[in-house]
């Protein structure tokens, strides 16, 4: 979340001095596949992922959207503004993104939301209609580097047809490695095959030194990041991740143990939906001073992701808050 932030801010700045904090999503996607199909290994009742993934998803992004929408009101370009939470509310922004521009510069963040959620449904399916039907582990495996493989030649094909940017960032299909790759760290770990401590102890350390140098240098407008480089990243990332899981020594285990960056994961959900609009409405005040946005901007976002963390998400992450929630409606 922190690296989403700074990549929010140095890109208004024409010579960004981390060109590449974007890379961070990569690192979101990873965990989520690894962390989501851990979850569904754990429990397989696939009624009740998808309930707690709702809880977990709507409430706090219903609160922002209708925020952001009685705000856009007052808008002259009000339309294109609730067009585009319409596409957010309905999980959509990511391929509105990719096949449509103009991008949203108060919610255009949320293509990784919907990229989530689409996943959530799709793999939540797949995974319990393969274990129902007891499929052999080496074949859901191979089916999942197989989609891997096919997500890199789609990006390396398009990149060769011209395609822009945006619909190689934000393609569903195009950005789908890093989810595959959790994924899959996800069924190794669980079924007990991620037992290559001596190799990821080996790796970690180059991993490492590819993930910092992309966040200093690659941006996401280069033919090389979605030729190749988005690929290295994202195996970078699974295997900082397969090194967490195992509890290897990793370079930035303390950095991710400092109480800071906790209480920043633990809000992280409703940071991050409150915190491009905030940036950009700061920044229209500030265009040329991205230091300054940044002191007025993160305080703000931290305060306004508490509150809505604290108020909103914590309440009805609970058994109980959703219990009490549902009574009321009845």
């Amino acid at each position: 979340m922190a690296l989403v932030f700074v990549h929010h801010i140095v890109i208004r700045d024409r010579h960004p001095a981390l060109r590449g904090a974007w890379v961070s999503v990569d690192l979101f996607f990873v965990l989520s596949g690894f962390l989501i199909t851990m979850s569904m290994l754990s429990k397989p009742d696939l009624g009740d992922f998808l309930r707690r993934r709702f809880w977990r998803i709507a409430p706090a992004m219903a609160v922002f959207l209708v925020a952001y929408s009685l705000w856009s009101l007052a808008m002259s370009d009000v339309h294109q503004r609730l067009t585009w939470a319409f596409a957010a509310a309905t999980q959509w922004a990511n391929v509105q993104g990719a096949i449509g521009p103009p991008f949203s510069p108060h919610i255009g963040h949320l293509w990784s939301l919907s990229a989530e959620v689409q996943f959530y449904v799709l793999w939540g399916i797949c995974l319990w209609a393969l274990l129902r039907r007891n499929v052999a582990r080496p074949i859901i495996l191979g089916l999942l580097a197989v989609l891997f493989l096919l997500s890199w030649a789609e990006r390396t094909v398009l990149l060769h047809d011209g395609a822009k940017w945006n619909r190689l960032y934000l393609g569903p299909d195009t950005r789908a490695g890093a989810l595959v790759v959790g994924c899959m760290l996800g069924l190794a770990f669980a079924w007990g095959w991620l037992r290559v401590r001596r190799l990821l102890t080996f790796l970690v350390l180059p991993a490492t030194v590819v993930t910092v140098w992309c966040i200093v240098n690659l941006t996401f407008l280069e033919p090389r990041t979605y030729r190749w480089m988005l690929t290295v990243l994202t195996l970078s990332w699974g295997v900082i991740v397969a090194s967490a899981a195992l509890r290897l020594p990793t370079p930035i285990k303390p950095l991710l143990e400092a109480r800071p960056l906790a209480f920043l994961g633990r809000i992280s959900y409703s940071v991050y939906l409150w915190h491009l609009g905030i940036i950009a409405e700061v920044a229209r005040h500030h265009p040329d001073n991205p230091l300054v946005v940044a002191a007025i901007a993160a305080p703000l976002t931290l305060g306004i992701g508490w509150l809505s963390y604290t108020v909103v998400e914590a309440p009805l992450l609970s058994a109980a808050g959703r219990a009490r929630l549902r009574a009321r409606l009845a």
